[in-house]
């Protein structure tokens, strides 16, 4: 079974950046993030299938996308808006949280 934990380095490779300098500390930062905040809603990391690690890097993604692009002014309709990256259907569906979370009974 392939390591879920998101890793800065894949993560580097599937957003096409150098993962040197300053843009090493954000990746890494931004994958920390991706993985708690998953794993806060989805547990333990080592229980997460494919579709959850998919998600995980989306976030990933779109928050260190967000972190390099501090101070930029975007319509809602572009990728750019943080509330849009924030609420991001296809990482709701993947790792099945938000409006896609299993309901609780009890």
């Amino acid at each position: 079974m392939r390591a879920p934990k998101v890793n800065p380095e894949r993560l580097a490779r599937e957003i096409g950046v150098e993962a040197t300098g300053d843009a090493s500390d954000a990746l890494t930062l931004a994958a920390e993030a991706a993985t708690e905040y998953i794993k806060r809603y989805r547990g333990d990391e080592k229980a997460w299938g494919a579709d959850v690690e998919k998600g995980a890097y989306l976030l990933a993604a779109n928050l260190y996308r967000d972190n390099a692009s501090t101070g930029i002014a975007e319509g809602w309709e572009t990728q750019g808006n943080p509330f849009a990256r924030a609420t991001d259907i296809r990482i709701e569906q993947l790792c099945r949280i938000g409006r896609f979370a299993p309901p609780k009974v009890g």
